[in-house]
């Protein structure tokens, strides 16, 4: 298949049993560069770090094909400090220094960037700021001539295939993508609301966008959430309730679960009840949002920036949530 840059579904997908962490303790704020320092396949790397001790989320071989080696809401072991923060991609190049990259790595491997910056709402990407080389985080000559001789080449086309991308204009090789699938009820050519749960035991749980939802039962009531939209120009104003404190403050795009003052919404108690208020660049969409607490999920409240305030919560403000979903959609 051809890769879908707009849901971020590569080529080829071969997940590694072993050598990664499952889950994260941090949201994704930035990737992390590698070279292989050899000509190496999707079906190579899945092999190497299948008996070595090291893997990333992605590789990108000579053809400019991408695989998926490890799922994005799980931790690649690829850059010491920043895994649990980041995705890794791996890329195909020459054997011995300059280790450079062929024109159909780079412009693979830049369009997977933007896809990535898009998708999680990294914002453009720029260097150094979410899009990093592995030397920054361990001695090593890794990423080659990405982060040298390369490097303004392979940045100028992920910041067009960015751009390209948030104008709805993205198209052609390597890969034309194809339409975004939308959820039952979502609205078509809308940004994704990505929700990350703590529960009540401590598990931060991976962030997830719908039709997942964020939450687990068996881990407990959700304690803190984090809310955002995977898009600058959109925001989210999100509240929550506990039984002790009633209704917290109202925190903006909280999008840190492991900042709990401003990264996300609770307060140690159990949440049961949630307000989510959509701000978007026009009045025709609404945050719809659905909690479960432990019957089965209430229905839907719809909440946008079209008047005086949030027009209701989700919950009942007696039973705690384990479960919380968001898109958006029309009024």
């Amino acid at each position: 298949m051809k890769v879908d840059w707009n849901n971020l579904i590569a080529d080829e997908t071969r997940i590694l049993s072993a050598h990664y962490t499952p889950g994260r303790s941090q949201g994704i704020r930035g990737i992390v560069l590698h070279h292989n320092a050899g000509n190496l396949s999707i079906a190579d790397c899945y092999n190497v770090w299948q008996m070595r001790e090291a893997s990333a989320h992605y590789q990108v071989d000579a053809n400019g094909r991408i695989g998926q080696l490890v799922n994005d809401w799980d931790t690649a072991w690829h850059a010491g400090d920043a895994n649990p923060w980041s995705i890794g991609i791996e890329h195909a190049n020459s054997c011995f220094s300059p280790w450079t990259i062929g024109d159909a790595t780079l412009e693979a491997g830049a369009h997977l960037v933007a896809a990535i910056c898009k998708y999680y709402g990294l914002g453009r990407p720029e260097w150094r700021v979410n899009v990093f080389p592995h030397s920054d985080f361990m001695a090593t000559a890794c990423p080659g001539e990405i982060a040298g001789s390369q490097n303004a080449q392979y940045m100028k086309r992920a910041q067009e295939w960015y751009d390209a991308m948030m104008a709805g204009t993205d198209a052609g090789e390597p890969s034309a993508p194809s339409a975004p699938a939308q959820p039952s009820g979502g609205s078509s050519g809308a940004p994704k609301i990505m929700l990350q749960a703590r529960t009540t035991d401590g598990t931060v749980l991976p962030a997830t966008t719908y039709p997942d939802f964020a939450g687990w039962r068996e881990n407990g009531p959700i304690q803190y959430l984090s809310a955002w939209v995977n898009d600058p120009a959109w925001h989210l104003d999100v509240a929550a309730h506990t039984a002790a404190d009633g209704w917290l403050p109202t925190l903006r795009d909280p999008s840190d679960i492991n900042d709990l003052t401003n990264g996300a919404v609770g307060n140690n108690g159990a949440i049961d009840g949630l307000k989510m208020y959509l701000w978007s660049p026009n009045a025709d969409h609404a945050v719809h949002y659905a909690v479960d607490c432990g019957g089965g999920y209430y229905p839907e409240q719809i909440d946008t920036n079209a008047g005086a305030g949030m027009d209701g919560y989700a919950g009942d403000l007696e039973n705690p949530i384990y479960e919380v979903k968001a898109y958006i959609g029309g009024l």
